[in-house]
């Protein structure tokens, strides 16, 4: 029986290629995974049973975070070739920082083929065709959206939720006295503190769209879709309990012995795109009062 043209290519791709490399049907279910090669196993210290038949997704986010994802669902027909940086975080191993390209496989609309490629850390930031430097978009310790590319994302989906009348969240999360933990443990102890913080965050995200930046040193934001007020509290609330369960020492807390982070929330259906802005600013504002929640609004002008 003669092998189909997208089965040939998939020979070809995985066939001797040392570099990671990941295809995902995106017309499955969570984008579930149909083939990868060896070098991604190492990668990600899984077994090969462990990654057969798994969401694709969720293997793209542990890998590149929102990056990755994004780029994979951006690629189509009209952009059949999507390049994206990002820091994979090991558990046994210093981070890594990665490049990758996903591309749309000719002979099948639905596949995606990701080719994944370690940069040595001296090449981490390469010069652009205008000799300025390009660094990673998302941030080295969180491995979330560093700040401008999250708010990139956050204009967009507030244009798109305005368009479509939906309901848009902006949550921001303080870790509070950070600047204290610093000072008392070390810069070092504070990127460890920063990345345990991330992980419970990032645990909670569910949805695809859902996407965490960090947008200052002591502060990150997530932009959730379809989410009213009350689920965006609630949502908020249970992410700060999970920090809080965290138990990181900090003698020097204002509100307790460890390390908490406090939510910020404004959750409304936007009016246009510019609402997004005033959105992450209520939010933010919110975090040096005591209700910390945004009450229901008809729309910005309300507050």
């Amino acid at each position: 029986m003669s092998r189909t043209p997208a089965k040939q290519i998939l020979v070809q791709l995985l066939s001797g290629v040392r570099e990671p490399v990941l295809v995902v049907d995106v017309a499955a279910k969570d984008w579930r995974t149909k083939y990868f090669n060896p070098a991604l196993v190492r990668l990600l210290g899984m077994s090969s049973g462990d990654i057969t038949g798994q969401s694709g997704e969720k293997l793209m986010f542990r890998i590149a975070g929102t990056a990755g994802v994004n780029a994979l669902r951006e690629c189509d027909a009209d952009h059949p070739q999507i390049d994206f940086d990002s820091q994979f975080m090991k558990s046994d191993a210093p981070d890594m920082h990665i490049n990758g390209r996903v591309m749309s496989l000719q002979g099948n609309s639905s596949l995606r083929a990701v080719f994944l490629n370690e940069v040595p850390p001296q090449q981490a930031s390469v010069p652009t065709s205008s000799g300025a430097f390009r660094t990673s978009i998302n941030d080295t310790v969180t491995v979330f959206l560093n700040r401008e590319p999250w708010l990139e994302v956050l204009n967009r989906d507030a244009a798109i939720a305005a368009r479509e009348q939906a309901w848009l969240a902006v949550i921001v999360f303080r870790v509070e006295d950070f600047d204290s933990y610093v000072e008392t443990f070390g810069q070092h102890a504070g990127d460890s503190a920063l990345k345990r913080i991330a992980h419970s965050l990032r645990r909670r995200l569910k949805r695809s769209g859902d996407t965490a930046g960090r947008i200052a040193d002591d502060e990150m934001a997530i932009v959730v879709h379809g989410s009213m007020a009350p689920a965006a509290r609630q949502f908020a609330n249970s992410i700060a309990d999970d920090v809080r369960a965290l138990a990181i020492h900090h003698p020097k807390s204002s509100s307790g012995r460890h390390l908490t982070v406090k939510p910020g929330v404004c959750a409304l259906v936007p009016a246009d795109g510019q609402d997004a802005q005033r959105m992450l600013q209520r939010a933010r504002e919110l975090l040096d009062t005591r209700a910390s929640i945004a009450p229901v609004p008809a729309s910005l002008t309300a507050h």
